[in-house]
């Protein structure tokens, strides 16, 4: 026996919901050229209808009829839907004007079902706001001139009119809204599709970059580990039993500085390790340049006098000099870094300067400047980067992992600032960063940075947005403005993965959005930026003060410290994303 899936010939071509649209267009249009017609034929009465008017619903009518041979895409384009409503709209009002029966209350009310049909939200609101105004129509009428005239009179041919037109064009404006919205939709789909696309293609890129760098880091890490162990394997074996001391001290020499060689290899390598894991903090506190500075380079101005190479510190206006917040021992690992590289990079007779600038603002800067052999253009935009070894560096001079100058600038991130390099071939180079000036918001500053690095970064992505208050915020003597700020904020952002960072030395509150991407960032600046308008706070507005929804950045897309990130939210502002 047959079963009834074995008779798929006696099933109906399914008919897509698209094409239905497509023939109710074309039925309806019918409907509107029909009433439209049998109207004016009525309005005439016995006498004839105009030629022109005739050969007007004949193209119309066969217009509509070529409409079935028109391709489906291009009945749904909005262009074309447009195009109609306009064309149908003068034909019909040049229609009703030739007859010369119409009064100027009949064109109002025509004018007005056309505007109500524009403005509906739906086809039953279209069509139950058109019924209600037909009956007032023939109500007035029928009070006008009485009941048995509006019968007898086309009153009631008018109204079947009127309907049609509400019906056929609120189909299409409502048409019109749908496409665009699927249009939009289908933009909003198109973009989500091209975002992952990227997306996958940097994370393509990041695992291909780091996949250069582990095999970089494999080959580095063999040569520079191979060498000095050469070296002291060579030397402990020259040792003999009664060599004379001289030949002794010159091989236990070489074991030595073999061996700090090591340690230098090893201890970049967990620096780095670290700065990858997030547990490299910054233990900072008050620092005198002046004593310091001077502490850091002695040793280098034993080896820079042996090279012939000359070597000065220069500090402007020292008596003046304020204190800095910042890591002594990982300030030291940034200078020592900085000199010894210079020291590579200067020629004998060379000269390699360090400079501190106090400009009495917050922060202190502090460049080491040399006239070595500088960097081409391209191993500058490559110089921080893991085991990058620049071609130019003079020869004779020992090479390094490669690892230093990446984590300097990590070092230097942490502390709230940024390492900064001028350079050009034959002349020289200098780097240069800032240290926060002793202050509550240095401490603000620092403390951010530890939690971004350590904390923070445990979660794959989050959003920070910060809500500003400027100086209003610290400037209250118990902190009102501040405690306002923090208790609405909690009431908005109930996540236990949403964590508040109060600085209110900045006069601020950095909000920290954990496992929140980007996107759902201007989504909740939104919410916050509402929320703290003026008119939302009502009179709470002078308890509260004047605040500013900054933001929002995403880690890691815009950044992955601190300062970055806040820095990208100041530069995105008060600006709302529409597609948020």
């Amino acid at each position: 026996m047959k079963t009834p899936e074995d008779n798929h010939w006696l099933e109906r071509p399914a008919v897509s919901a698209p094409r239905l649209l497509d023939r109710s267009f074309i039925l309806l249009r019918f409907t509107l050229i029909i009433a439209t017609s049998y109207l004016l034929i009525a309005e005439f009465g016995t006498r004839s209808v105009p030629p022109a008017l005739v050969a007007m619903m004949i193209v119309v009518l066969l217009s509509n009829l070529g409409a079935i041979a028109i391709p489906a895409a291009r009945l749904r384009a909005p262009w074309f839907i447009a195009a109609t409503i306009v064309a149908d709209t003068v034909w019909i009002t040049i229609a009703l004007i030739a007859t010369g029966r119409f009064t100027s209350e009949f064109f109002y009310l025509y004018f007005f079902v056309i505007f109500l049909a524009g403005v509906g939200e739906n086809l039953r609101l279209i069509a139950l706001g058109v019924t209600v105004v037909c009956v007032a129509y023939v109500v007035l009428a029928a009070r006008t001139v009485g009941f048995n005239e509006v019968v007898s009179t086309q009153t009631l041919i008018r109204v079947p009119f009127l309907f049609s037109v509400a019906i056929f064009y609120g189909y299409l404006v409502d048409r019109l809204r749908k496409e665009r919205h699927q249009l939009s939709r289908e933009q909003a789909v198109s973009e989500g599709l091209e975002r992952n696309r990227r997306a996958l293609s940097e994370a393509n890129e990041e695992l291909r970059r780091l996949s250069d760098v582990k095999s970089k880091f494999v080959s580095t890490v063999s040569h520079e580990l191979k060498s000095p162990l050469t070296a002291i394997k060579n030397a402990v074996s020259l040792i003999e039993p009664g060599a004379d001391g001289e030949s002794q001290v010159k091989f236990l020499e070489m074991i030595r500085r073999n061996a700090d060689r090591l340690n230098i290899i090893i201890a970049d390598l967990l620096d780095m390790s670290k700065a990858e894991s997030g547990s490299l903090t910054i233990a900072a506190d008050s620092l005198d340049l002046r004593s310091f500075l001077s502490q850091v380079m002695e040793p280098f101005k034993t080896q820079a006098e042996g090279a012939g190479i000359g070597i000065s510190i220069e500090i402007e206006s020292p008596e003046s000099l304020q204190p800095v917040f910042a890591d002594a021992n990982r300030i030291e690992q940034v200078v020592a870094n900085l000199l010894s590289n210079a020291l590579k990079a200067t020629p004998k007779g060379g000269s390699i300067t360090l400079t501190v600038e106090d400009g009495g603002s917050e922060w202190v800067t502090i460049t080491v400047t040399d006239d070595g052999v500088g960097l081409s253009a391209e191993d500058q935009t490559k110089v921080f980067e893991p085991f990058f070894q620049a071609e130019n560096t003079l020869e004779g001079k020992p090479a390094g992992t490669g690892l230093g100058l990446t984590i300097c600038r990590d070092l230097v991130r942490g502390h709230g600032s940024e390492l900064r390099l001028e350079s050009e071939p034959g002349v020289g180079s200098s780097f240069s960063f800032s240290l926060p000036v002793l202050s509550d918001r240095a401490r603000e500053t620092i403390a951010f940075e530890n939690q971004v690095r350590t904390t923070y970064r445990a979660h794959p992505y989050f959003a920070v947005l910060i809500v500003d208050g400027g100086q209003s915020m610290s400037s209250q003597p118990a902190g009102p403005t501040l405690d306002a700020a923090r208790d609405r904020l909690a009431k908005l952002l109930p996540r236990e993965l949403d964590v508040l960072c109060e600085q209110p030395a900045h006069g601020r509150i950095v909000v920290v959005m954990l496992s929140t991407p980007l996107g759902g960032g201007w989504v909740v600046k939104r919410k916050l930026a509402s929320a703290f308008a003026p008119e939302s706070l009502g009179e709470n507005t002078s308890r509260m003060g004047s605040f500013k929804v900054l933001g929002p950045a995403g880690f890691p897309e815009d950044g992955e410290h601190g300062s970055i990130l806040i820095g990208r939210a100041f530069d995105r502002g008060e600006q709302l994303e529409e597609k948020s």
